[in-house]
C-alpha cells in the first residue's frame, strides 16, 4: 500500500449505500453500546482475517457484550482516508452502518485505491453520513449548556440526532479535565467524577426531549463560558 496508508489497529472504518444483499447471517457479532468504535475494528478484521464476505455478518448493539480494551496484534493496512471517514460514520444513527463499514473494507482490500478514484454510490452514501454526523456533533459542541448544581458540579441536556454522546464526552474531558459534570441524552448519560469519565445507557427519570429553535449565531461557542453556566440547558435536534 501507499504512504497514505495506516493501521486498521487505530480509528474506525467504513462502508455505504449498494444495494445491500439480504443473506441469512451465519455469524452473529454483538458490540458494546460505548466504545463501538475499537469494539467494531476488533470484529472486523477477525472476520476480514478468516475470510468472512459481507452480507453473512449480522451485526448488533449489546449492553451485555464488552467493551474492547486491546486490539489484536495482527494489523492490517488501509488508506487513511478511509479511517477517517469510518472514525466519523460509526456515530450515525443507521442500524446498517456497521454492515456498510465491513462492506467497504472489504472491497478495499481488492481496490485499496478506491476512496481516491471517481464517484462511486456507496462512498458517496458514506460521505453524505459522514457530514451529517459533522454537523450534529458541531451543533453539540456548540449549543451545550452546563448548568451550575453546585460546586464545581455542572449537569447539561442533549438530545441529538446522531449518537454523539461519547465523542462528545471525550472532547469535553479531554478539554476540561478538572471539572465534575454529567450530560444526559435520549440515548444514555454521560458522567464525569474526579477525572473519570463513565459513559451509561441510564436514561434519567423526566428527561424529555423537546426540539428548539437554532440558537442565535452570536452564543459563545466556548463550552464553559460564564454565559454558558448561567443559561438553561439547550436540548439540540441540529437537523
Amino acid at each position: 500500500m501507499t504512504s497514505m496508508s495506516k493501521s486498521l489497529h487505530s480509528n474506525t472504518m467504513e462502508e455505504a449505500d449498494a444495494p445491500l444483499a439480504v443473506v441469512p447471517a451465519a455469524h452473529h457479532v454483538h458490540l458494546p453500546p460505548f466504545g463501538v468504535d475499537a469494539a467494531w475494528r476488533v470484529e472486523a478484521r477477525r472476520l476480514l482475517l478468516a475470510g468472512v464476505p459481507p452480507g453473512t455478518v449480522a451485526w448488533q448493539i449489546s449492553p451485555e457484550a464488552l467493551a474492547h480494551g486491546t486490539e489484536a496484534t495482527v494489523r492490517l493496512r488501509v488508506p487513511q482516508t478511509f479511517l477517517v471517514l469510518a472514525n466519523t460514520v460509526v456515530w450515525h444513527r443507521r442500524p446498517e452502518r456497521f454492515d456498510r463499514l465491513y462492506r467497504l473494507l472489504w472491497r478495499l482490500r481488492r481496490e485499496p485505491a478506491l476512496l481516491e478514484q471517481g464517484i462511486d454510490p456507496a462512498i458517496a452514501e458514506l460521505r453524505g453520513m459522514e457530514r451529517s454526523v459533522q454537523k450534529c456533533l458541531a451543533a453539540c459542541k456548540r449549543h451545550l449548556r452546563l448548568n451550575a448544581v453546585g460546586p464545581r458540579q455542572f449537569e447539561g441536556h442533549l438530545a441529538p440526532r446522531h449518537l454523539t454522546l461519547e465523542p462528545l464526552a471525550r472532547h469535553i474531558a479531554s478539554r476540561y479535565a478538572g471539572l465534575n459534570w454529567r450530560i444526559l441524552t435520549p440515548d444514555g448519560t454521560a458522567d464525569h467524577r474526579d477525572g473519570e469519565l463513565t459513559l451509561s445507557t441510564e436514561i434519567h427519570q423526566g428527561f424529555e426531549r423537546v426540539t428548539t429553535q437554532t440558537p442565535s449565531r452570536d452564543l459563545p461557542v466556548d463550552l464553559f463560558s460564564v454565559a454558558g453556566l448561567s443559561v438553561s440547558s439547550c436540548l439540540v435536534d441540529p437537523e
